[in-house]
């Protein structure tokens, strides 16, 4: 595999590459900062390209042939066995559906949806799961970027890369370390925070909303309407996988609800944009 890049010296001795490519039906775009050669550093990017092409392999609701797709067809009355990946994936979803009060809800594609459809999943420790509904839809693509962010941070751990923007979409974006120089954490700007930059050092910046009127997408568990009267929500959080289901779980709450949750989870930098 060979990516589209751009690498440069600095002036002390390390080299950032930037790299660019399609995935997860958005552009994704590496800021990678290390001492090794040019080509150590594409490697790492295309360790990297390769693994979320694994994560849509088993979590894309839309590719017929995933993983979900595979479960969302066939776990109504019946046992299927999950990949590790996907079994930690929905566990991690189940997690979070408790914990945010239900506004986090990965069946909401469900046929004949209401509030108490995601009780009818049922995971078990021997990495199955069976639908008691029918037409029960697992969609995770509110969920899948984040948890992607934090397996890059894995990866680029591994490889001792400790200096790094990663930015998926402009709505799912990790700062490890520090940008080039050195003495300064990385700075994301966004909409929703106004002309003040995002200061991000070993977190992440997490967006849901709607593009416009005539383009929403969130739908609020207990009403089962699109969520209105909001253009979008950004929250700094450590993990990836948090960040995407509390920035979709606070976008649909109300304004003492998204306090409590935010307080819960102890969010500091949160941005709305109404």
């Amino acid at each position: 595999m060979t990516l589209p890049h751009l690498c440069r010296e600095l002036q002390d001795g390390t080299r950032l590459c930037y790299v660019w490519f399609e995935s997860m039906h958005t552009r994704v775009d590496l800021a990678l900062l290390g001492d090794g050669a040019e080509s150590v550093l594409c490697e790492t990017a295309e360790a990297i390209a390769l693994l979320l092409r694994r994560l849509e392999a088993v979590g894309n609701c839309y590719d017929p042939e995933s993983e979900l797709s595979r479960v969302n067809r066939e776990a109504y009355g019946s046992e299927v066995t999950l990949s590790a990946t996907l079994y930690t994936m929905l566990q991690t979803c189940r997690n979070y559906h408790q914990l945010t009060d239900g506004l986090f809800d990965i069946a909401i594609d469900s046929d004949h949806y209401s509030d108490e459809t995601f009780s009818q999943i049922h995971l078990n420790e021997n990495r199955q799961i069976t639908f008691n509904q029918p037409g029960i839809r697992l969609n995770l693509s509110g969920f899948l970027k984040g948890y992607a962010l934090d397996c890059i941070r894995t990866e680029l751990e591994r490889r001792h890369v400790g200096h790094a923007l990663i930015n998926m979409g402009n709505s799912s974006v990790m700062a490890l370390g520090r940008q080039p120089g050195g003495t300064h954490p990385w700075q994301v700007s966004h909409t929703a925070a106004g002309a003040l930059p995002i200061t991000l050092q070993d977190e992440c910046l997490t967006t849901s909303g709607n593009d416009s009127d005539q383009r929403r997408h969130i739908i609020h568990p207990r009403s089962g309407r699109y969520v209105t009267g909001k253009r979008a929500l950004a929250l700094v959080t450590a993990s990836g996988a948090e960040g995407e289901a509390l920035s979709t779980a606070l976008f649909a709450a109300e304004p003492e609800e998204r306090k409590r949750l935010a307080d819960r989870f102890g969010v500091e930098r949160l941005y709305l944009m109404e």
